[in-house]
Formats: C-alpha cells, sequence, structure tokens
C-alpha cells in the first residue's frame, strides 16, 4: 500500500470517530434542554368597591383615593352602591367572584366599618372600623390605605406562582378556612318615633283617644336583642257624666319599658316585656244642666298621679330603609287607683271611678336614629 493510500485511511477513520462521539452525545444534549414552563393563568386585576350610605361626598372622596393608590398596583376599580349593607351576612363572602377582591364599606352609622373579601375562595380577609368623629377627608384616607394594605397582599398571592408538585404526588387539600373575625363595630341601636294611643280609663271613658312619642336604645341585631323604650302619651280631655256633676279630666301617661325579642323575620320582629311608670290625671268637677242640689257644693280641682306597672307587646314592620310600622298592645294596673264621689247627705254616689286595670293600643311609626337596624338581613343591595 503506497503512502497516499495509508494517509486517505487515517483520514476516514478520524471522521469516523468523530461522527460516532457526536452522535453519541447528541442524545444526553437533547435530555439537557429543559422543558417550556407551562403558562400560568393571567391575574386578576379588578377591586369590586361596594358603599352604603347617604354621604356622597365621602363616597365619591373614598372612591377617588382609593382608585389613586390601587392605580399604583395597576389594578382597576369598579364602584357600586348599596342603600345598606349587612357585614355580619353569611352572603358577603359567597364564593368565587372572579374578581381580585371586593370590599365593602358601611358608612351610614358613627363608625365607617369595611369587610375585604377575597374574590377566589370568598373569605373574608380583614374587618375595620373607623370612628367619624374627625374630618371627612381623615376618615377616608384611614379607609382608603386599609382596603390599600389588604388588596395588596391578595395581589402579591395572585402573581406569586404556585409551589412546583411532582406528577405522581396527589394534590395538597386546600388550607382550612380561618374563623371570622367579629365586627368591631358595636352592635346597638337608637330608635325614635311617633304613635296615635287608644286608652280605657274607666266607666263613662271607655276609649279615649291621644297621642305621643316613643324613644328606645337596643342592644344586637338578633337573638333576643334587649331593648329599653321610654313612652309617654298625652290623652285629650274628656268628661264623665253623673247626674249633678260631671268631671272634665285631662290625663297623660308615661312608661318605661324593658323588652326582648320574641321571634321575626327579614322585615318583621314582635318583641314584649313588663312596663312600669305613673298616670297623671288633672280632674275639674262642673255642675251640668241638672243644676246642683239645693246647699250643693263643687270640689276644687285637683292635680292626681298613680303608681302604675303592666305589660306590652309590640310588633314592628319595615316600611322603609330605616321606618318601621308600630303596632303595640298594653295592660296597665293602677297600684292606687282615685275615686271621685258625689256626697248627697250620708249618701255617697261614685261618679267616676278608673279601672284598676286599663288596656290601651298604640299605632305609629319608629325610625333608626343611630347605629344598627333592629334585623338581621336588613342588608339588600340595590
Amino acid at each position: 500500500m503506497n503512502p497516499v493510500s495509508r494517509g486517505a485511511l487515517s483520514l476516514g477513520a478520524v471522521a469516523a470517530i468523530a461522527l460516532a462521539s457526536v452522535c453519541g452525545i447528541c442524545p444526553d444534549a437533547r435530555a439537557d434542554v429543559a422543558s417550556p414552563a407551562e403558562a400560568q393563568p393571567a391575574p386578576r386585576r379588578v377591586v369590586r368597591l361596594v358603599i352604603a350610605g347617604d354621604d356622597n361626598e365621602a363616597a365619591g372622596a373614598l372612591e377617588a383615593s382609593l382608585r389613586e393608590l390601587l392605580a399604583r398596583l395597576d389594578l382597576t376599580v369598579e364602584t357600586s352602591r348599596a342603600e345598606r349593607l349587612d357585614l355580619d351576612a353569611p352572603a358577603l363572602a359567597d364564593g368565587s367572584s372572579g374578581d381580585l377582591a371586593t370590599a365593602w364599606v358601611d358608612m351610614r352609622a358613627a363608625h365607617a366599618t369595611t369587610a375585604i373579601v377575597d374574590g377566589k375562595t370568598g373569605r373574608v380577609v380583614a374587618r375595620r372600623s373607623v370612628a367619624r368623629d374627625r374630618s371627612t377627608a381623615i376618615v377616608v384616607e384611614e379607609l382608603a390605605h386599609i382596603i390599600h394594605a389588604s388588596v395588596e397582599e391578595l395581589a402579591d398571592q395572585d402573581r406569586r406562582p404556585p409551589p412546583a408538585t411532582p406528577k405522581t404526588s396527589p394534590p395538597e387539600p386546600p388550607p382550612p378556612e380561618p374563623p371570622r373575625v367579629a365586627s368591631e363595630e358595636a352592635r346597638w341601636g337608637l330608635d325614635g318615633g311617633g304613635f296615635f294611643a287608644g286608652r280605657a280609663f274607666g266607666n263613662g271613658a271607655e276609649a279615649v283617644i291621644g297621642g305621643g312619642g316613643l324613644a328606645g336604645a337596643a342592644l344586637g341585631r338578633a337573638g333576643f336583642r334587649p331593648a329599653l323604650w321610654l313612652i309617654g302619651t298625652y290623652h285629650v280631655a274628656f268628661d264623665v257624666r253623673g247626674r249633678s256633676v260631671d268631671v272634665h279630666t285631662r290625663a297623660a301617661t308615661m312608661r318605661l319599658a324593658p323588652t326582648i325579642r320574641l321571634f321575626g323575620g327579614d322585615r318583621w320582629l314582635v318583641e314584649a316585656g313588663p312596663e312600669g311608670g305613673f298616670d297623671v290625671m288633672w280632674t275639674a268637677p262642673r255642675p251640668n244642666a241638672t243644676g246642683l242640689p239645693r246647699n250643693g257644693r263643687i270640689g276644687d280641682e285637683s292635680t292626681d298621679v298613680s303608681p302604675i306597672v303592666g305589660a306590652i307587646i309590640a310588633a314592628h314592620l319595615s316600611v322603609g330603609p330605616s321606618a318601621d310600622l308600630l303596632l303595640a298592645f298594653s295592660a296597665d294596673i293602677d297600684l292606687s287607683p282615685h275615686r271621685f264621689v258625689v256626697a248627697e247627705g250620708t249618701e255617697i254616689e261614685p261618679l267616676f271611678v278608673p279601672w284598676r286595670v286599663r288596656p290601651a293600643i298604640l299605632v305609629g311609626f319608629t325610625f333608626n336614629l343611630a347605629g344598627s337596624v333592629p334585623y338581621a338581613s336588613r342588608g339588600t343591595l340595590q
């Protein structure tokens, strides 16, 4: 074999060895190339803001401040208004809404209260109350920063990719939902109203009309809802007629009634309890057309006060955002009734003897003046 042939063979052998080496490492090289990451769902960018309250200026300022803060997080704010809100209602956290979060804000009471709900799980992640005893600007800024802090945390969690798990391992169960935090807002309410009344005082005065007002303070929204009512009534003048003398009478009543809720629904309730107080009667005897007997004498005008105990039952029916129709019945017991008589010689004739037990009926309206409304579910969104 000549030298040229041996050189050609040597060059071919080197090329064959190099080709075999390259082909041998190709599978390993392909194995070392990482597969592209699975596509992640787009993060949620919408925050819903629901505001209840009549202060449009404060609501507008809160919306503007929150939009400015959340714009820094590249989030969009969608605002709606509600006539009333119940931040304890189960429907507040109704599961996934597709939004990043929902901020419920109740600005109707002395404390502005907000609850922030995770739009993915329906979980209440924060609940705060802010006293409205300062300027509107300070209250609004504090509320906006509370909402911003909670939403920023949810946005960070939403952008964070889920941890990688082996395909062969079973999925981990979701963490248990933490218990709901009790609201910091005091569950009290102050109501007031007016009514027409009818009361039976005795024979000759079986249906005496009048009118008055009442004010009450209550604790709680559901359950027994203990309340304390102050009720005052003034009755129109009435005459009780005798054979020769009439008794012209004006009357006023005052009652203090602690009550508890017996039962009720979303828009109505019935409460009952004892009551105590006093009745005041201004009486003036007057001769009638028959005329006084010979040597007869009219007594002086008098003012008599009688201590009263009894019981009351009242029904309330919601007829507006903060107004109720009131219907109440009471039975009063006069502990010291005063008798009015006509004396002729040794004979004494009863003229007006008020009944010891006196029934009454009240029909009117009550209005929620401050604090929480009397119903557990009067928070329907409009």
